[in-house]
């Protein structure tokens, strides 16, 4: 009878004599510790894996009864090894099943009774194959890909042992690299319990990776990287790349971010956890799969040197921009995504796919970008393709809307224009705005702040009257409640009543900064003030008294305590 976590042992019986008897382990009686070791030989011809495991019966004697050890289990193993071997005085190894692409072994071995100790080695080594693989390792001279686990014991180490000079990747697990002598060591961060450990590791050598050049039309070079084994892979990817770059930088309408050269690596289909493609912004690196050179699918990782994480705060934010630029470049849309396949719509707690991930995730995985895709195609939909050039290069600029915008209203004497970006921007009024930047983001751009930038430079320059399209669609999604939004109606409404009443539509900088930061009650009181001085200033210009240089302090009052001494300056 086969029981046990661990220790596969039989069940406990007392007998009124000592008498040996085969015992059911616990935690806290047997001491279990391993040694894992995976090691990239330097020609990346194999990996060689070495399992050092000892195992201590602790279980006292309890009234006549000896307890002892006999057996372990289960020493997990990928399939499709070579040469596995358990060595150890006594010990056996004996194949139990096999699921999920690993081998289950019961290891069986000589008694052991209380304080004794047995250890044994297992060593087997994953074999080199090539590009298209139904195993999930890699092993080749320019490129490698491991999935490493610990083995299910409470405690010890697990290490991947790789040459010195090399690129390693690791996602999973926690994990540390130290670089000692020739090599780098990537471990395991401890962990009290080793059965849970388990990452996976991509290995480039670049000197030894295929090579090619692509530079697009704003002048950033893309390098593709392929295995040397696999040349089709580097053609097919550099003539999706040639088609797609330029369609790209057509639609968002800035270049793609200049900087070190964007690579775009071949990796194992089995590193991506079922994507087929990842854009890495840190390091500006497109991983795409083996079995994949679509050029929509290169589209949408390329769109990612524009949105990512360093960009754009939100994962639907990043990954909707993303998508609606790969499908506009290639002359397509953005459907709407129906009802998701499991609750409601919550496209602000973005999912993603892992390790082993069932049917019902993946169909929601596929939801969530079909959703994002749709809030951007509602959008582009509702200002025009021009407009929505517009507010994306305002969220990759970094700009506040609030800051950058020509008036609403017109102003009465001539004012000289430049045409910007189809976008009328004054250059001179009676009331000169040079002050309107009044800050510049630091951080990525947050759904909010996206929320400002499709209202200010979007719909309302386009002449939408009705400014809850975007808002609508985020409450659909899933990513805001309609009563968080409450607050920000309203103060709107107040600020574009305040911009009627003033030359050019001018707002004090306090007015801009408060609605910018989301600081409603704040942007509501300066209003207030404002309104008193805009009222103030209208008098005194129809008394014929010149009002330029107080529309001037008007516009630059940083703060509420300046719009009041403005006020009580103009009662005077």
């Amino acid at each position: 009878m086969v029981l046990g976590r661990r220790a596969v042992l039989l069940i406990v019986a007392l007998l009124l004599a000592v008498v040996p008897v085969p015992a059911l382990a616990d935690d806290d009686n047997v001491t279990e510790r391993a040694t894992v070791t995976y090691r990239l030989d330097r020609a990346g011809q194999a990996i060689d894996v070495t399992a050092a495991i000892s195992y201590t019966n602790r279980i006292p004697t309890v009234g006549r009864t000896r307890f002892y050890l006999e057996r372990w289990g289960t020493l997990w193993v990928p399939s499709g090894v070579r040469g596995f071997k358990v060595k150890g005085r006594g010990v056996r190894a004996q194949k139990v099943a096999e699921q999920a692409g690993y081998r289950a072994y019961i290891v069986t071995f000589p008694r052991i009774y209380h304080g004794g100790t047995v250890r044994f080695t297992a060593t087997w080594t994953l074999p080199s194959r090539g590009s298209g693989s139904d195993q999930t390792t890699r092993v080749g001279a320019a490129y490698s890909h491991v999935c490493w686990i610990g083995q299910p014991v409470d405690s010890g180490s697990v290490t991947l042992v790789v040459p010195r000079g090399l690129d390693a990747v690791t996602r999973g697990s926690d994990v540390r690299v130290r670089q000692s002598g020739r090599t780098q060591r990537i471990e395991a961060v401890r962990r009290s319990d080793l059965a849970g450990f388990q990452a996976c590791t991509d290995i480039y050598d670049e000197d030894r990776l295929l090579r090619r050049e692509i530079v697009s039309p704003g002048g950033q070079p893309i390098v593709l990287q392929a295995w040397p084994e696999d040349a089709g892979w580097l053609d097919d990817a550099s003539s999706a790349v040639t088609g797609v770059v330029e369609a790209l930088e057509q639609v968002v309408g800035v270049p793609l971010p200049s900087g070190d050269p964007i690579r775009v690596r071949e990796v194992s289909a089995n590193a991506l956890l079922g994507y087929g493609g990842e854009y890495d912004p840190r390091h500006r690196i497109v991983r795409l799969s083996e079995r994949e050179t679509d050029p929509h699918l290169l589209s949408h990782e390329l769109a990612h040197a524009w949105f990512n994480a360093r960009t754009v705060n939100d994962e639907w934010l990043w990954e909707g921009l993303a998508e609606w630029t790969a499908r506009t470049s290639r002359e397509s849309r953005c459907d709407p995504p129906g009802d998701p396949p499991v609750g409601s719509p919550r496209l602000r707690d973005w999912r993603y796919l892992a390790f082993q991930t069932d049917f019902a995730l993946q169909s929601l995985v596929q939801w969530q970008y079909a959703a994002a895709c749709a809030i951007q195609g509602r959008i582009a939909d509702a200002v025009g393709p021009e407009r929505m050039r517009l507010v994306l290069r305002t969220i990759l600029g970094g700009a506040s809307p609030y800051d950058l915008l020509p008036p609403l209203v017109p102003v009465e004497a001539p004012v000289e224009v430049v045409q910007q970006d189809t976008l009328v921007m004054p250059v001179a009024s009676p009331v000169s705005s040079l002050t309107r930047s009044s800050k510049r983001r630091t951080k990525p751009v947050d759904w909010r702040q996206w929320l400002d930038i499709v209202d200010e430079v979007g719909l309302v320059r386009a002449g939408v009257t009705d400014l809850t399209v975007a808002e609508d669609v985020l409450v659909e999604m899933g990513v805001v409640r309609r009563r968080q939004l409450a607050d920000r109606a309203d103060a709107r409404t107040a600020f574009r009543t305040l911009q009627a009443t003033t030359p050019a539509g001018i707002t004090p900088v306090v007015v801009r900064r408060a609605l910018d930061d989301w600081r409603f009650p704040d942007a509501r009181r300066a209003m207030r003030t404002a309104t008193q001085i805009a009222g103030l200033l209208a008098d005194r210009a129809a008394a014929g008294t010149g009002v330029r240089d107080d529309w001037l302090a008007f516009e630059r009052a940083s703060t509420l305590k300046a719009l009041q001494r403005l006020r009580d300056r103009l009662r005077e």
